[in-house]
């Protein structure tokens, strides 16, 4: 209702409507009306141009098409069903007969595995054995390389460490940190960390995890040198001879890469030139100086430097983590533990180490 306009009297009588009023009521729905039939009218006018410019012939050709359309999907339908109904009149077996072919099954499957797994236990062992041998021949070739001598020492009950021993021609006294102070703390320190070295090398090369890493680069490196992700897959045919080669393979890899010479490394070294940052330069001087030990295998372990220019509580600490490093290789490498001289003797329970890879080496040699 248009509100410029007085209301109509008859709203306030509350009779029936109006004629005017019934007409301002009705006249949107007669403008909404008028315009869906012009919407309408459109369409349609539309609708009849474009059935003009289709011709009769393209409706009886769309037409013929979808026949034989038709047709077709009718006749892959049903040899469908055919199929389906063939596979499954094939596929219908009595539980008898099942149960027979799951029966033949296994036992077919367990005359192979009888007939197999003899064949593979002895070459797995065979295998083991001969990575045995291999590693023992690397742990005494990296002892050959430090150069370990220690004075013939005749245990008694208490296992007094007494005497100096040498690693690469250094002196190390056997009784530990008391008589530390006699020696050039220079001396004392290369010692030291030839020490380290060698427990490090000799439990990479016989694959023992050392409880506190060695670090001799600032990098923290493999605890095996051999390295399993390159190895060759094995087959199951003809296993035996399938291990040896990689056993083999191996062998010469580790060999080449650890002992080989100082010029192939050289050449590698050089090949890649470090970086030249100042502070890149004093971390590799500082693991250059003396060995740096690691409390445990976590990235942001704390570090112990055995410097033995300082012998206060990081000298300390550290000593103790190589000391166990050492016990804890001769004991997982197989040294009888009343072989074992007290952990401050460092030398004397290496040198325990090397005797046992040798009578290793012996019996495998006779074996």
């Amino acid at each position: 209702m248009n509100k410029s306009l007085p209301p109509c009297p008859c709203h306030s009588k509350r009779r029936v409507l109006c004629h005017y009023c019934v007409e301002r009521a009705l006249k949107p729905l007669q403008e909404r009306h008028r315009e869906a039939r012009e919407r309408w009218e459109n369409a349609r006018t539309n609708c009849i141009i474009r059935s003009e410019d289709t011709t009769l012939a393209e409706l009886q050709e769309t037409s013929r098409r979808l026949r034989q359309r038709l047709e077709f999907l009718k006749e892959l339908t049903s040899s469908t069903a055919l199929e389906v109904c063939a596979a499954a009149v094939a596929n219908e077996r009595s539980p008898q007969e099942t149960a027979l072919e799951v029966q033949e099954v296994y036992q077919r499957l367990q005359a192979f595995q009888q007939a197999s797994y003899p064949a593979l236990q002895d070459a797995y062992d065979s295998a083991q054995q001969q990575i045995r041998a291999l590693r023992i021949q690397w742990a005494l070739a990296a002892f050959r390389i430090h150069k370990i001598v220690v004075d013939p020492i005749i245990k008694t009950d208490h296992k007094q460490a007494r005497g100096i021993g040498k690693i690469g021609g250094l002196p190390l006294p056997n009784a530990g940190p008391e008589l530390f102070a006699v020696l050039p703390a220079s001396e004392l320190q290369s010692a030291l960390r030839m020490v380290a070295s060698s427990t490090c090398l000799v439990a990479r090369c016989l694959g023992i995890s050392l409880p506190h890493p060695i670090l001799l680069r600032p990098s923290l490196q493999r605890d095996d040198i051999i390295e399993c992700n390159d190895t060759p897959k094995v087959e199951t045919s003809n296993i035996s001879t399938k291990l040896s080669t990689t056993v083999a393979l191996a062998a010469q890899k580790v060999s080449r890469s650890v002992f080989a010479s100082p010029r192939a490394e050289s050449e590698s070294v050089l090949s890649a030139p470090p970086s030249m940052d100042p502070a890149k330069v004093q971390q590799r001087l500082r693991h250059s100086r003396a060995a740096i030990l690691a409390e445990n295998t976590s990235p942001n372990s704390s570090t112990y430097a055995l410097e033995a220019s300082v012998l206060g509580e990081e000298f300390a600490t550290a000593w103790q983590l190589l000391q166990n490093n050492v016990v804890h290789l001769c004991i997982r490498a197989g040294v009888p533990v009343s072989n074992l001289w007290p952990a401050q003797a460092v030398l004397l329970n290496l040198h325990a180490l090397y005797l046992y890879c040798k009578e290793e080496e012996e019996i495998n040699e006779h074996t």
